[in-house]
């Protein structure tokens, strides 16, 4: 979420810096939209080896280590 943030945080300065030369706008939804999707791949990506090693045998797990 983090990431996410700074993410929104230079979305803002780049708006900005690029709105001095074109119009650019940057619309409520679209930074709820990019959040959105940054938040869900962040769960999702944690998610999966969390489930893994969860599942896994400790014994197992650090014999390959």
């Amino acid at each position: 979420m983090i990431g996410g943030l700074i993410g929104v945080a230079l979305s803002f300065v780049v708006t900005a810096l690029i709105n001095s030369v074109f119009t650019a706008v940057l619309s409520p939804a679209t930074i709820a939209l990019a959040f959105g999707i940054c938040v869900g791949v962040g769960i999702f990506f944690g998610f999966i080896p969390a489930w893994a090693a969860a599942r896994s045998r400790p014994i197992e797990a650090l014999r390959y280590e």
